[in-house]
């Protein structure tokens, strides 16, 4: 499987909006990001979805920096 392919099914979520902003992320921005925020995309891929969620909607912010990024743009 193709690390494109490996990703868009890593950003399949249990709910259709964090679907959604993750896969905005990965086909419009990704590719175009540098190193470090690419591996902080698919760092976040790791975290439970409610976290990642609680990151993407405000409610908390990430002291990872390059997470802090990656999120900001996904926003």
């Amino acid at each position: 499987m193709s690390r494109c392919k490996q990703l868009r099914w890593r950003c399949r979520r249990g709910t259709l909006e964090l679907d959604l902003m993750l896969l905005n992320y990965l086909e419009n921005h990704y590719a175009q990001a540098d190193s470090e925020q690419q591996q902080a995309f698919e760092q976040l891929l790791e975290l439970e979805d409610t976290r990642l969620m609680a990151y993407l909607l405000g409610d908390q912010c990430s002291e990872n920096q390059h997470w802090q990024r990656v999120i900001e743009s996904m926003c």
